[in-house]
């Protein structure tokens, strides 16, 4: 039996580093391989995808991963956090994101008609992880050789997104990371890069990222997917989630949606977390 003296520091080490089982590939991207004791059941992923919001603190981040864990106790993780205004820099993501390439292309399969089974399970949380998925999709097609590799087929879970642009959602959502007093602060950034997007480009960050979500090249890899979002939602309103969906389920996607009453943004395992992650296990096995 271990000393209590060391239980403790483990179980402090835990609270001050909750990922610190995880391997960090630079300050975005982080991996976990639970190793080669035993191969993957058949019925588990090979590998899933975290892609977290914006600012998401690690200690909020474990939760799911912790989760994971135990749900899929042999499959690999792979983090992508999303810090400040990442979700609304392209040319930085790909910087960062490249990172995952070397892992993401180890599960690149041969073209084949017979790889109708999912083999990755993307999380996706708010416009952070959907700017993330999105980047991540463009540099995983891109590292393909072309010597008959293709995408693995994927199922994805949608947590409290794609948002599209509107004033107060994106003032919540970036006050969220902020202190009472620097929502000042919030109003003027948010104002700010507002007039220099619409300056540069006709659609805003936001509806592109959630754009290559439903483009065709990312829906002909996905089996199915489910958005999860709650009525009380102050950074990403509902109805831009089910328009988001709709238009999904109009190009042929099998999207699935549970709609949390009174869930607020990421927070919908607060909510009912039985319901929660049933959600997402059905999502992974169809049922």
């Amino acid at each position: 039996m271990a000393a209590p003296e060391t239980t403790a520091a483990a179980q402090s080490t835990k609270e001050a580093k909750p990922l610190a089982f995880m391997h960090n590939l630079n300050s975005m991207v982080a991996y976990f391989d639970p190793g080669p004791s035993a191969p993957p059941p058949s019925d588990a992923p090979r590998l899933i995808i975290v892609l977290g919001w914006m600012d998401a603190r690690d200690a909020h981040v474990a939760k799911y991963i912790d989760h994971y864990r135990t749900m899929f106790p042999s499959s690999r993780i792979l983090l992508v956090r999303s810090p400040g205004f990442m979700w609304a820099r392209h040319a930085l993501r790909r910087e960062n994101l490249q990172a995952a390439v070397p892992v993401l292309r180890d599960l690149s399969t041969a073209a084949a008609d017979t790889d109708e089974q999912p083999q990755v399970l993307l999380h996706v949380f708010s416009n952070g992880g959907v700017a993330s998925a999105g980047t991540l999709w463009e540099l995983w097609a891109g590292s393909l050789d072309g010597a008959g590799q293709r995408m693995p087929r994927f199922v994805t879970v949608m947590d409290s997104c794609p948002g599209f642009w509107n004033y107060a959602g994106n003032l919540n959502a970036t006050a969220l990371s902020l202190p009472g007093w620097a929502w000042p602060v919030a109003h003027g950034i948010i104002f700010v890069c507002w007039l220099l997007w619409l300056a540069h480009d006709k659609q805003g960050p936001q509806e592109a990222n959630a754009a290559i979500l439903n483009s065709p090249a990312f829906m002909s890899r996905e089996v199915r997917r489910t958005y999860v979002y709650g009525t009380a939602d102050r950074a990403v309103a509902w109805e831009h989630i089910e328009t988001h969906a709709r238009e999904a389920q109009q190009k042929g996607s099998t999207a699935r949606l549970e709609k949390f009453e009174g869930g607020q943004h990421v927070s919908q395992m607060r909510v009912d977390a039985d319901r929660y992650w049933r959600a997402v296990g059905e999502t992974w096995t169809g049922n």
